[in-house]
């Protein structure tokens, strides 16, 4: 063990060998699932998590805010990929309530699913790196997460 770790190197290895599956899986799934449109997910997929956040707190942003999310400097690219996500059902533009001029942008179904998705597979991954760590040598027990772990 390194003197500036709290993990051994039986952890380290563990947790190496689970992020080389995790970017192989990663690259099959850019370049397999995406396969013609790896720039629209590259520059949408935040834009989509931050949709599904502010839809769990009751709230949506609006046309103008989702530009903002997209990490092109050019405002036209930006309203091509914002276009682009409600083309393919991801979100759909409804007038906000109290200021008609204003569009809000709202989740579909699709939006939800692909986020849940998405973050449900994250969460897996976590604990299939909790999981490939511990075996390798016990963890420390220093955290709340951790400490709730089994033995």
């Amino acid at each position: 063990m390194s003197a500036t770790s709290k993990y051994a190197d039986e952890h380290i290895a563990a947790a190496l060998a689970n992020h080389r599956n995790a970017f192989s899986d990663f690259m099959h799934e850019v370049l397999a699932d995406h396969r013609g449109d790896m720039m629209f997910h590259f520059y949408i997929d935040n834009l989509l998590v931050v949709i599904y956040e502010h839809h769990l707190r009751g709230k949506h942003i609006n046309k103008t805010q989702a530009y903002r999310l997209i990490p092109i400097g050019h405002t036209n690219t930006c309203k091509k990929y914002v276009e682009e996500a409600a083309k393919r059902g991801f979100i759909r533009f409804v007038p906000d309530e109290k200021d008609s001029r204003r569009l809000n942008v709202v989740p579909t179904d699709d939006l939800i699913s692909y986020v849940r998705a998405k973050v449900e597979r994250q969460i897996d991954e976590a604990r299939e790196l909790i999981g490939r760590v511990a075996e390798a040598k016990p963890l420390p027990r220093d955290n709340l997460a951790l400490a709730a772990y089994p033995k």
